[in-house]
């Protein structure tokens, strides 16, 4: 399936979202696409995301992209990503692109990660019933990551008797945005008064990858199967991570299903899942339900910690004032601290505070074009 954001509109189909509509100039050849976010989070003994405990108004965000058409078969595309709250401006992709064919497609550059149902449009809320992605398999976790630097060949080959595949492979290096809780786990002398959980930049240098994306002749039916690995011996683990995917999308109703597997070569494992499924009673008012879980675990000796474990189930109600803007209203019970924690971790963990249930309630707007 194209990735450039010139098909933003397709991906959006391919989904069975809510379509997008871009800017285009010079009959066409330039595009313009852009999304933005904000919403007001609520918790009770934990931050969850941007859900806080006293509440929490700063969670905005916006990205622009652009894509020219140099001739039929060269495009170049770049996207920028603004969130203050995550460290300010992101180059999320910046790649030039040779079609040879439908079949073959030719990327070098910082591309979009081929991954999953989201891997590539993570952030645009117009894409999913609720405000936040899946916290295991998109979010602050070693699973997936925004772009890869290097090179990917992809396409899509001939259907046959209703059945249609697209695929993607690729290599270079991969950059993943963690909050690493084992050292907080398996070294209590990591642990000091005031400490807290930081984002950090893992980077694994050389890494090969696959999906493969099969639509059915059933209509709004496809499996995906995602995967990557560090095929090299470098300084960094050995790292693997690979799941299917399954979505139905139709006019009213919709569901996701995406289960993976990570491993980080005699450090640690991990298990992802999620369930969704979304309804529009009207035109404009749709409701959803989530059901997610994950699960870290350390494989140098067993540990037991809920900042190894997350449990969620959540609800959503949104209104789409129109097919590109819309209102969402969630709230989350989430069992374990593997993503809702107190900022300051340490003194939770020291003092023996640490509760590992978590209500959330999240009010906000997203839109794109």
């Amino acid at each position: 399936m194209p990735k450039s954001t010139t098909h933003w509109a397709l991906t959006l189909v391919a989904l069975g979202s809510l379509q997008a509509s871009a800017i285009e100039i010079e009959e066409g050849k330039l595009s313009l696409n852009g999304f933005a976010a904000w919403a007001y989070g609520a918790s009770d003994n934990n931050d969850f995301h941007i859900a806080q405990h006293s509440g929490h108004f700063d969670s905005g965000e916006f990205g622009l992209a652009l894509t020219d058409r140099l001739s039929d078969r060269a495009v170049v595309a770049a996207q920028l990503r603004f969130a203050a709250e995550d460290g300010g401006l992101f180059l999320d992709w910046a790649f030039g692109e040779w079609r040879f064919s439908d079949p073959i497609r030719l990327r070098i550059g910082v591309i979009k990660h081929p991954f999953g149902i989201f891997g590539e449009v993570a952030n645009i809320g117009t894409l999913r019933p609720f405000f936040l992605f899946p916290s295991g398999a998109y979010g602050l976790t070693d699973v997936s990551g925004s772009g890869v630097q290097g090179a990917s060949i992809g396409g899509t080959l001939p259907s046959a008797g209703g059945w249609e595949m697209s695929y993607d492979l690729y290599c270079g290096a991969l950059e993943l945005r963690v909050q690493d809780v084992l050292d907080k786990v398996v070294d209590p002398a990591a642990l000091k008064p005031g400490g807290t959980l930081p984002i950090e930049t893992e980077k694994t240098k050389y890494i090969a990858g696959m999906r493969l994306v099969i639509a059915t002749p059933v209509e709004g039916l496809e499996a995906r199967l995602s995967g990557y690995g560090s095929p090299i011996r470098q300084t960094e683990p050995e790292r693997l991570v690979v799941g299917p995917s399954l979505q139905y999308t139709g006019e009213r109703f919709s569901a996701r299903a995406e289960y993976f597997f990570a491993y980080e070569a005699n450090y640690h494992r991990a298990h992802t899942a999620y369930l969704e499924a979304a309804y529009f009673l009207t035109p404009h008012f749709q409701v959803g339900g989530r059901a997610e879980i994950y699960r870290l675990i350390f494989l140098q000796k067993p540990v037991d910690s809920p900042l190894f474990e997350h449990r969620e189930i959540a609800a959503t109600f949104n209104y789409w004032f129109d097919p590109n803007l819309v209102a969402k209203l969630s709230f989350h019970a989430v069992d374990g601290n593997r993503f809702a924690q107190p900022i300051l971790i340490d003194d939770a963990i020291l003092n023996g505070t640490l509760k590992r249930r978590t209500l959330a309630t999240i009010l906000g707007m997203q839109f794109s074009f």
